[in-house]
């Protein structure tokens, strides 16, 4: 009796850690193959930017949209083309800095304001 209450407590925890994916829209060309880019979740959007392709390094920025599974280039991101950066938020900031540029270590860290227009960040 107690090795059937001990399986029916695992099988009923490992069924509440159960996850469930779903296949959401694709990438926009201009993204893919992107590797290190920073990235940051922000008042319920997702957003990506910099990174490297086989063109070399990104400075482009995105927003991602959960509610319309959908991806929008915004402005460039102003700290120029660079990989291996890191996106965080704080307080109602998105923050993306560090990394590398083609010829340096990058120490500069930069703030980005969802409420003003993009573009203007």
């Amino acid at each position: 009796m107690i090795k059937y209450f001990t399986l029916c407590f695992f099988l009923t925890i490992s069924f509440s850690f159960a996850q469930s994916w779903s296949k959401l829209n694709d990438l926009p060309d201009s993204i893919l193959g992107r590797d290190h880019p920073f990235t940051f979740a922000l008042n319920g959007h997702g957003f990506m930017g910099a990174g490297s392709t086989i063109d070399g390094l990104k400075s482009d920025f995105f927003k991602y949209d959960p509610l319309t599974d959908q991806w929008t280039k915004l402005d460039s991101f102003p700290g120029g083309p660079r990989g291996y950066s890191y996106g965080f938020n704080y307080k109602g900031y998105g923050y993306a800095g560090f990394g590398i540029s083609t010829t340096a270590y990058l120490k500069d860290l930069w703030r980005f304001d969802p409420a003003l227009k993009p573009g203007r960040n």
